[in-house]
């Protein structure tokens, strides 16, 4: 693997951990495989198979629904998992049971797209929006959340989500940049041999989402998609290692498979999520060679929506990075 020259700080900071891995490793021979494999499907965003459709939503609601939801949309697993039924709709994951939530929500008539609301949010408030089958996890780290993307809105930006994007670039590196520093629930960092390691999950979601929304509206188009990265995750490991594309060492593989946590921030848990980084990168470069109009996030997405209970579990790590 050679980094690109001038790569932004994610796939530097990956590169760095991927190349030196221990316990995870990168399979080329399955991945050229799973490239030909994933060339058979169109382009897609993963919210295309949600189970509402945001185009019932004004551009400004579309756009706050979009920060609440990525700014609270981590870590769902647990036993049993914490899943939501609504209208007779009911999602085995986790992100979809907040997106049915929320839709609740607005449907029940809660302002959860105000500025105002979510800086006042209580916690009692928090858990009956999102009251399902259990409570749902790190109940008091999202509502808190919340409250901060509700304060900095009102703050900086009269409420308005919308004036934050029209006030600075709206190409992705300065995207990544402005919204970790000025959302920190967004930040996702970590250090891999005395080097900081740089992920931004949620807040690649958060551009990704933005981008294939706001395409097609004058002024607002998202710069530079071609930059984001795969938003590493639990599903996308779990993917890639169902097609040998990530192989673990026999002793992480085992406590996968053994449901025993792996820690935040441990050596294991950041070389999954850097070499899921770099698989990624990889696949999509060999993609590119049939359609040239194919960027990371295209695949991130695809593989998201590929995975299945009947594969190997994903690694359990307790955070609210993703």
């Amino acid at each position: 693997m050679i980094a690109n020259k001038g790569a932004d700080k994610i796939l530097e900071s990956t590169f760095f951990v991927a190349s030196r891995s221990k316990d995870v490793q990168i399979n080329k021979r399955a991945l050229e495989r799973l490239a030909k494999y994933l060339s058979r499907y169109p382009p897609t965003n993963w919210l295309d198979q949600a189970p509402r459709n945001l185009d019932i939503l004004s551009l400004d609601e579309k756009l706050h629904f979009l920060l609440v939801f990525n700014s609270i949309s981590f870590c769902y697993w647990g036993n049993p998992k914490w899943a939501v039924e609504y209208q007779g709709k009911s999602a085995e994951r986790g992100s979809w049971s907040l997106y049915l939530s929320l839709f609740r929500a607005i449907d029940e008539g809660k302002p959860i797209l105000d500025a105002k609301y979510l800086s006042d949010m209580s916690y009692g408030e928090f858990n009956h929006i999102t009251r399902g089958n259990i409570q749902i996890p790190f109940a008091n780290a999202r509502r808190k959340y919340l409250n901060q993307i509700g304060a900095v809105l009102n703050s900086d930006y009269g409420g308005s989500f919308r004036n934050f994007l029209t006030k600075g670039d709206k190409n992705v590196p300065s995207l990544i940049e402005r919204i970790t520093s000025e959302f920190p629930c967004f930040m996702d960092e970590s250090s891999y041999e005395g080097q900081k390691v740089y992920f931004y999950k949620r807040a690649q979601v958060l551009i990704g989402d933005l981008y294939h929304f706001l395409k097609e509206e004058d002024g607002f188009s998202i710069q530079q998609p071609e930059r984001l990265t795969a938003c590493a995750d639990y599903k996308l490991p779990q993917v890639l290692r169902h097609h040998d594309v990530l192989r673990y060492s026999p002793s992480l593989a085992s406590s996968i498979d053994k449901g025993i946590e792996i820690a935040r921030g441990s050596e294991q848990e950041v070389e999954i999520r850097a070499n899921t980084i770099w698989a990624v990168e990889l696949l999509t470069r060999r993609m590119k060679k049939h359609n040239p109009e194919v960027i990371a996030r295209n695949v991130n997405d695809r593989l998201w929506l590929l995975a299945s209970k009947n594969m190997k579990p994903y690694h359990h790590t307790r955070t609210t990075a993703y």
